[in-house]
């Protein structure tokens, strides 16, 4: 096996004992503030594109029978999450913030199509540390197509390190016959609580649901022959390897 393959067989040492146990154009958004009325158009106005009857918007509402995706994730604090989707969402208080999970993981593959992948808390192995986990949710008044994650403790920058050195390992020209992926992802299952909607009442589908409804394990090992995992089935986060200059809270 190759050097890379030792050097990440090392790193995993143990880790296969901790296996799992077990609405449309033209149409005007309605504002969530339902005491807000609309503002009138003056007289003298230029007139604007031509707008759908009201009965037609709210038939593309109805006609809607697809559910939100996560576009676009990112930390904007140590200890925060801002994910983007593609629709707006519609009231979360009913959403279990342990629906959601992240990992840190990579997978390589050798030359011969022996495939390794490994899932990590971002706290680590050691059971007796607690575990990473979303402990609530936040919204955006102004944007409802976006939803915040509070972690329960901040990002440790030595997992994003890691991730840039295996990265680079990865890259280079030491590891050729070897083929690998690291990243951190986030998961979310629709068990366990109602789950994220979009205002016509769709349900977000699993991303990877196994890892967050196990959210004890601390990792988990696979192995086999390629493909033994989908990372292009997850939503990948970047790692903040500058730190982070924003604010506390939504931004």
């Amino acid at each position: 096996m190759a050097s890379m393959s030792r050097r990440l067989r090392e790193i995993a040492t143990g880790v296969a004992s901790c296996a799992l146990l077990s609405a449309g154009p033209g149409c005007r958004r309605p504002t969530a503030d339902i005491s807000v009325e609309p503002e009138p158009t003056p007289a003298d106005a230029e007139p604007d594109a031509p707008r759908k009857p009201e009965a037609e918007c709210q038939r593309v509402v109805r006609d809607d029978f697809s559910p939100p995706q996560v576009i676009a994730a990112r930390f904007v604090t140590a200890t925060r999450v801002r994910l983007e989707f593609s629709e707006s969402l519609g009231p979360v208080t009913s959403v279990n913030p342990r629906q959601f999970r992240l990992s840190w993981a990579y997978s390589a593959v050798s030359s011969d199509g022996y495939a390794e992948a490994y899932y990590y808390d971002l706290l680590g192995e050691d059971p007796s540390t607690p575990p990473m986990v979303v402990r609530g949710l936040e919204t955006y008044e102004d944007a409802a197509d976006r939803l915040g994650l509070v972690l329960s403790h901040p990002l440790p920058m030595t997992v994003c390190e890691e991730i840039a050195e295996m990265k680079a390992d990865f890259e280079s020209a030491k590891v050729e016959d070897e083929q690998g992926r690291a990243g951190l992802f986030l998961h979310y299952t629709s068990r366990g609580g109602d789950g994220v909607r979009d205002t016509a009442g769709n349900a977000m589908e699993d991303i990877g649901g196994e890892w967050a409804l196990s959210y004890g394990a601390r990792a988990r090992a696979l192995a086999g022959t390629e493909p033994v995992v989908a990372f292009d089935r997850l939503v990948e986060l970047p790692c903040p390897l500058d730190g982070f200059s924003l604010p506390p809270g939504p931004s």
